[in-house]
């Protein structure tokens, strides 16, 4: 791997572990993925269907935040998906995204559930509007579609 993937994987490491603890999303970091991606588009790939890949990628995040003026989703998570759309393209891009959601899904419903049956006095009890952060998820789609370039659309 090239010191450009370790980069960005060390960013994103940075991003999930600052998410979960604080549940924002630097502007730094989200930027700096933002110019790692625009730099994989115009120097590396030299594929400008990436521009369009990131657009298309934080759309519906952006739409979600508007929609509900910040309470369902944090524009950071808009930022992070906008970099991912440049790394993945558009289909990749597409196919993170939808990973993120299946999953983030999967395991809110599993936190709840857990929640409900208190098998630990410890653990932290989650409801349904309990805040979880979203960039874990959304970097868990990245690296699942980067690594096995899964694209979900051709599951169907």
């Amino acid at each position: 791997m090239s010191a450009f993937y370790w980069l960005v994987a060390c960013l994103l490491i940075f991003i999930v572990a600052y998410d979960w603890r604080h549940q924002i999303i630097p502007d730094q970091c989200a930027y700096l993925f933002i110019l790692l991606g625009l730099i994989k588009v115009l120097s590396l790939d030299g594929n400008l269907w990436g521009l369009a890949g990131a657009f298309v990628t934080a759309l519906p995040l952006f739409l979600l935040w508007a929609v509900s003026r910040g309470k369902w989703l944090g524009f950071g998570d808009v930022k992070l998906a906008l970099g991912i759309g440049l790394m993945l393209g558009i289909v990749g891009g597409l196919s993170a995204l939808v990973l993120a959601f299946m999953i983030g899904a999967l395991i809110g419903v599993g936190l709840i559930v857990w929640g409900k049956t208190r098998l630990s006095r410890r653990a932290k009890s989650y409801t349904m509007k309990s805040e979880i952060p979203f960039a874990p998820f959304l970097v868990l789609g990245f690296w699942l579609v980067f690594i096995f370039s899964i694209n979900v659309f051709s599951l169907w």
